[in-house]
């Protein structure tokens, strides 16, 4: 949830830290670490919009950081060429994006977040890789 202040708040399966929150958690019927309750997103700054995938959330901050929260198509990726799991951050990452790129816009496939520039730079994408 983010509120009108720019305070981004994450409940529901927080399996692994993948709600940016830390692994801290309630066990849920599926055992896995769940948040009952909003619990607050340490960001740093304030958010401008948020963006829910599969498993991952982006948030882009008002000085046009775009933030992972859960590992996102990066996570997965590193788990296909890694070739077995890959720990998801537990706490908010910054995606690499070309220091160059003003991001003014996120949105998020299911296995991967899409931070979308300022018309006329370069369009940026993040997927996993296909498998067999």
């Amino acid at each position: 949830m983010l509120s009108q202040a720019g305070a981004v708040y994450a409940f529901g399966c927080n399996q692994g830290g993948r709600l940016g929150v830390g692994a801290a958690g309630e066990r849920g019927e599926r055992g896995e670490d769940d948040l009952v309750a909003p619990r607050l997103v340490e960001l740093g700054e304030a958010a401008v919009q948020v963006a829910a995938g599969g498993d991952f959330s982006v948030v882009l901050t008002e000085s046009g950081s775009v933030l992972d929260l859960g590992g996102s198509g990066l996570h997965l990726a590193a788990e296909i060429s890694l070739g077995g799991p890959a720990p998801a951050p537990a706490i908010p990452s910054v995606l690499g994006l070309p220091p160059s790129l003003r991001i003014c816009a996120v949105s998020a496939g299911y296995d991967h977040p899409r931070p979308r520039p300022y018309p006329g730079q370069m369009r940026a994408s993040y997927c996993a890789p296909a498998t067999t």
